[in-house]
């Protein structure tokens, strides 16, 4: 990679391309490794992942490990993933559904993107033989398959280690959307049972998960902050913005300021201390989102609908307390049979 000066991202999104054309194939814990001319699998269709139209989102890591996880599943089944892409004309507009059709796509994945809504998906609904699957997004009427994280406890218990490691203010920063208002659920329990005060001024709107933003909302909490600040912060990058501008404004890392990140993303480089983050696995969401809709195509009835996914809390050095990971509250499993 320093000899033709590209990064581990692009790399990893050159290889899921591979993998959507046939090229190259992965089994899980051996590798990825080339297919043999001539035995390219002959294909079904495309599987659409509908891809919100930004470089910001192509550029995730977060969105490279899902398409990674849908890659590795479908590979031998005969289904390619297609990207489906939006935007705020599109769903404003109410063409999820016409634009869905076009591209041709036997069967849909939906993650959780801005300004969707489920009436956007009620003409694809009407189709029995179209198989839809949402990841974050509680869609029933349109489809009963979803796959989602379960954070809220995850949240409850970064927030609890937080008060146990002893910072006086903890603050909550989050996007105002559906997402971080599920997320707040846990930071709000877990004020509660800890006695704490549920002060609206320690609960901070991200506008963008960006450092950018990380760096703005760390200042206005800080600037008249007087004791030990502890944030549980709704994106690695957010997080990084965070603590890169408490040092710069003097606070010490752990001891008085101290951040968890809802994520667990990024490896080492970005941010200035090991991050203690929930972490969120994307690959194993793609993973189980693709094996749902290949039984779906198949005909298949799966053994439930709706999925709760392993959520860890990991705590690293960002935060005081020793390093370790505290396990989700479950393993992957279903909520409806």
């Amino acid at each position: 990679m320093k000899e033709h000066n590209v990064s581990s991202a692009t790399v990893a999104r050159a290889l899921n391309e591979l993998v959507r054309h046939g090229c190259i194939y992965r089994k899980r814990g051996m590798g990825t490794f080339v297919r043999e001319v001539g035995k390219q699998q002959v294909t079904k269709g495309s599987v659409g992942l509908l891809v919100w139209r930004e470089q910001s989102t192509l550029h995730h890591p977060a969105f490279s490990r899902l398409v990674a996880g849908l890659s590795d599943s479908l590979g031998g089944t005969g289904y390619n993933l297609s990207f489906v892409f939006v935007g705020p004309e599109l769903i404003s507009s109410r063409q999820i559904a016409s634009v869905v059709r076009q591209a041709g796509v036997c069967a849909l994945i939906a993650p959780f993107l801005p300004m969707l809504r489920e009436e956007d998906f009620l003409p694809l609904a009407q189709d029995r033989e179209f198989p839809m699957v949402f990841l974050e997004l509680d869609f029933a009427r349109a489809s009963p398959y979803l796959i989602r994280f379960d954070i809220a406890p995850a949240v409850y218990d970064a927030t609890m280690h937080l008060v146990r490691g002893g910072y006086e203010t903890i603050v909550f920063a989050a996007a105002q959307d559906q997402k971080g208002l599920d997320y707040r659920k846990g930071y709000e329990q877990a004020m509660r049972e800890c006695g704490r005060p549920l002060d609206p001024g320690l609960v901070q709107v991200v506008p963008l998960a960006t450092i950018e933003s990380g760096a703005a909302v760390a200042e206005r909490i800080l600037g008249n902050a007087s004791s030990a600040v502890g944030v549980v912060a709704v994106d690695d990058f957010v997080s990084i913005g965070m603590l890169t501008k408490a040092q710069a404004l003097g606070w010490r890392i752990p001891e008085q300021f101290g951040c968890v990140a809802i994520g667990d993303f990024l490896s080492g480089g970005l941010s200035p201390i090991p991050l203690t983050a929930v972490r969120l696995p994307y690959a194993d969401m793609g993973r189980m989102a693709g094996r749902l809709v290949d039984q779906l195509l198949r005909g298949e009835q799966p053994p439930a609908h709706r999925y709760l996914m392993q959520v860890p809390l990991v705590i690293r050095h960002s935060t005081r307390g020793i390093e370790q990971e505290r396990p989700g509250r479950a393993a992957a499993s279903s909520m409806v049979p």
